[in-house]
């Protein structure tokens, strides 16, 4: 399902994206206006520049976004810290954990420490 977790500088609005995308889907959201939205997103995004935390974009074989995910790292290890996947994916969130899983374990996040 995911090719690539991609280290996200551009989480300010992979962020937005996926929230706006997923709206119907999150209570918290969900119907609100406009302005309620963007507050909530921007809550978000201020979580993924706390230090420590590396956020990521994930992408499909074809390019697609399928969400944003980022990694809190403290004393060499990595745990899942946000996890925002758009509508259309939501029903592979199994899988998607999964993968998340993986890529945690297998510690491909070690590189991006330094970015």
């Amino acid at each position: 399902m995911i090719n690539s977790f991609t280290y996200d500088d551009s989480f300010y609005r992979t962020i937005p994206a996926c929230i706006i995308d997923g709206r119907a889907g999150n209570p918290a959201v969900s119907g609100q206006v406009g302005f309620v939205i963007k507050e909530f997103y921007d809550v978000e995004v201020s979580k993924a520049r706390k230090p420590g935390i590396i956020p990521y974009k994930m992408e499909t074989i074809n390019g697609n976004l399928v969400g944003f995910m980022s990694l809190n790292s403290e004393n060499g290890s990595a745990s899942l810290y946000q996890l925002w996947l758009r509508e259309a994916y939501k029903v592979n969130s199994d899988i998607i954990n999964q993968e998340i899983s993986i890529f945690i374990t297998s510690r491909n996040w070690v590189f991006d420490i330094l970015l």
